[in-house]
């Protein structure tokens, strides 16, 4: 019956590390952002994991409670390891990595959640090390070495978020390992005097640590700060309810149009505004799309299972829980397979490890979660594969859709309607493909479609040239003056209304000519060749608009 039980416990075991690294598989030929390959795996071995662990709690109840901190703390350091291995294979060129503007970003889209990922791993290593002292030299030179690389990996991919987290996780473990704060109570008494301006330079020197990393990214960190503020004011429209599943993106771009449109800002936020997939906080995106309720419950699971894990010896684990909950104060990872996949299983391993049922409740507890979780997963498994396989016959018509070749595009494009009416870029480009082939009314059912999953300004833009192509230039105005409040950085919403404005049709030159000097007026974000190209048809259409007045106020001075 032992062998039984440690054979149970060791299964589940080895399918919790699988569970662990099969998200970090790449995503082959697709997109970077397109993630459905990895959401796929993440489905797939959580489908397995939670029937093992579920078999393992059964079987082997105190057994699988025991093995649990060593079956994650392997599962990390192994995908710790292989991250690592990815980053250095990148950094000297061995392979690519998967954004073209970065040249470390492991197995993930770009640099954020890879330096993520070593946070979390970084506490395990430093507990170990603090931990077993009486260890092999071997074992020390290969923590040391593991130490050294995350430190390395992480400070290349320049993420001041994940240098917070490490920071402040290696504290703890510091700190929970050592009990530094006795010795360190002691040593402040012997000389109050010496030991506060000791005290005081730390703080000043944490204070100016704090302002180097805002000035490192000074426009990315005041970006961020805009989204978080109007994250709030989105979660103020609906604070118990929330908005709803994957509703952000929508919510927030309206959101940022009534913030720039009402409330007084300052222009550095005009500049550096833009239309985020992610609030780049987890608290905040969890509350926009689920309401405070739904927040609270989080954190309290986050605060007891990281609880459990502290009480239990367990720093290294607590440490990974706690550099999580710090990096989702100015980062995704909850969007990211990965990193969810990690999350889930610090979470889940500290509630198993805390509850205590009787036989008879707990088998029916666990059938009922063991069914439900993986009726959900298998669910999203089977559509994430439906998902990828559009994916691929999309990327293909993409190509056609870069190089200007509509008509083959849409040839592409039409037929994956039906599973692809998910995906906000779809639907942009197939709208745009159908605007340039005359088909104005079919790309406003698509582009209106996209607008509720999607905060682009590109969208807005596409919808108002729809309603001009139709005549319906009230609309058309609207849609366009909205996009120039969302981002009002942009140029081309104002090239736009000019335009609108000088339409024989609905003729309003006083408009235009506002609209040509708000255009040639303002400093395009990235200087590009394509601002610079709207900067020039505006002066041609300035000069069109002058002449033309030039012209009727001509007619009317000889009809008078």
């Amino acid at each position: 019956m032992a062998l039984n039980k440690s054979s149970a416990s060791y299964i589940a075991g080895i399918i919790i590390i699988i569970c662990l690294i099969t998200p970090l598989l790449n995503n082959g030929s697709l997109p970077p952002s397109c993630m459905e390959k990895q959401w796929k795996f993440f489905y797939l071995s959580w489908m397995v994991c939670i029937p093992a662990l579920c078999l393992g709690l059964t079987c082997a109840g105190r057994e699988i409670k025991k093995r649990l901190p060593l079956f994650l703390t392997c599962g990390l350091l192994l995908a710790g390891a292989y991250e690592v291995t990815e980053g250095i294979r990148q950094l000297s060129g061995d392979t690519l990595s998967a954004h073209r503007l970065f040249a470390v970003t492991g197995t993930f889209y770009n640099p954020g959640p890879y330096s993520g990922y070593l946070a979390i791993v970084f506490p395990l290593c430093f507990f170990l090390l603090l931990k077993h002292k009486s260890i092999s030299l071997y074992t020390k030179v290969f923590l040391w070495t593991g130490i050294i690389l995350l430190l390395f990996m992480m400070l290349v991919s320049m993420s001041r978020s994940a240098w917070v987290a490490t920071i402040i996780s290696t504290i703890y473990v510091w700190m929970s390992c050592c009990k530094p704060m006795p010795r360190l109570l002691a040593y402040f008494r012997r000389n109050i005097k010496r030991n506060i301006l000791i005290a005081a330079a730390l703080i000043a020197s944490s204070a100016l640590l704090l302002v180097c990393l805002f000035l490192l990214k000074e426009d990315s960190a005041i970006g961020r700060i805009l989204i978080w503020k109007i994250s709030l004011s989105a979660i103020l429209q609906a604070p118990f309810t929330g908005h709803g599943y994957q509703s952000f993106e929508y919510v927030y771009g309206a959101a940022q149009e009534t913030y720039f449109s009402t409330v007084p800002h300052r222009s550095v936020e005009v500049w550096v505004a833009d239309t985020p997939e992610y609030a780049f906080n987890e608290y905040l995106q969890l509350a926009v799309e689920w309401g405070i309720p739904a927040l609270c419950l989080a954190v309290w699971g986050l605060v007891f299972s990281l609880r459990t894990w502290h009480r239990n010896g367990q720093y290294g684990l607590a440490g990974s829980i706690i550099a999580i909950a710090v990096f989702a104060f100015t980062s995704y990872p909850l969007r990211i397979p990965g990193l969810l996949s990690a999350t889930l299983l610090l979470l889940i391993a500290g509630w198993v490890i805390a509850f205590s049922l009787s036989r008879k409740h707990s088998l029916i507890v666990i059938a009922c979660v063991a069914c439900t979780a993986c009726g959900y997963c298998y669910r999203e498994y089977r559509m994430a594969g439906r998902h990828e396989k559009s994916l691929y016959l999309w990327y293909d018509g993409h190509k056609s859709y870069m190089r200007g070749d509509a008509e083959k595009a849409l040839r592409t494009y039409i037929p994956l309607y039906g599973d692809m009416q998910w995906n906000a870029n779809y639907l942009l480009e197939t709208g745009c493909c159908l605007q340039q082939a005359g088909r104005h009314y079919e790309s406003l059912h698509l582009l209106l479609t996209a607008e509720t999953l999607s905060s682009q300004v590109r969208i807005l833009e596409l919808i108002g040239a729809g309603y001009q192509s139709i005549g319906c230039y009230e609309k058309a105005e609207e849609y366009f003056v909205r996009s120039s409040r969302r981002v009002p950085s942009r140029i081309t919403p104002y090239y736009l209304l000019a335009c609108l404005y000088a339409h024989p049709e609905n003729f309003h030159p006083q408009e235009a000519l506002r609209m040509v000097r708000e255009v040639l007026s303002r400093k395009p974000k990235v200087d590009s060749g394509v601002a610079r190209s709207i900067q020039e048809e505006a002066r041609k259409l300035s000069d069109v608009l002058k002449q033309t007045m030039k012209q009727n106020e001509s007619d009317k001075q000889i009809s008078e």
